[in-house]
């Protein structure tokens, strides 16, 4: 069995992430290659999802994982997975899904994300959402003190 891991990760959160469930899994007996797609165009990334499909058996894994930007997974990540091509409709294909989010909720990422792989015919079978730091919280380095009362 074969496992790819796709991952998005702007601020780091996510990177974090992705390297535990490498190693982890490295560490089984399953084959694992793993894509940092950050700094890459869309082009660049729906390349590299549809060169590795080519060579997936049947169930085997995708993992995909990034952060939450207004309750979706990242635009570019989004588009990219509505361009993947299947060329064989046979195969079962497996899909995990992680997501980090700093923010009060997760929104509907997984939900979105697990219907647009259904499109492909790939099989959603784990979804997992971890809250992080928020990327503008890392940005500051102040505290904000509680407020206190001048009256006693």
């Amino acid at each position: 069995m074969k496992v790819l891991l796709f991952y998005f990760s702007a601020s780091g959160n996510t990177k974090k992430v992705a390297e535990k469930i490498f190693i982890r899994l490295k560490s089984s007996d399953l084959e694992i290659k793993k894509f940092d797609l950050t700094c890459k165009t869309q082009n660049e990334i729906t390349n590299i999802i549809n060169n590795e499909l080519k060579f997936l058996d049947n169930e085997d894994i995708l993992l995909f994982g990034a952060p939450v930007y207004a309750h979706l997974f990242p635009k570019n990540i989004l588009e990219c997975i509505d361009k993947v091509i299947l060329t064989e409709e046979y195969k079962t294909i497996y899909a995990g899904l992680f997501t980090t989010y700093g923010g009060v909720s997760s929104g509907i990422a997984l939900l979105d994300m697990a219907k647009r792989l259904k499109k492909k015919n790939i099989k959603t079978i784990l979804g997992l959402k971890l809250t992080s730091t928020h990327s503008l919280a890392q940005r500051f380095e102040f505290k904000i003190e509680p407020y206190q009362s001048e009256i006693e």
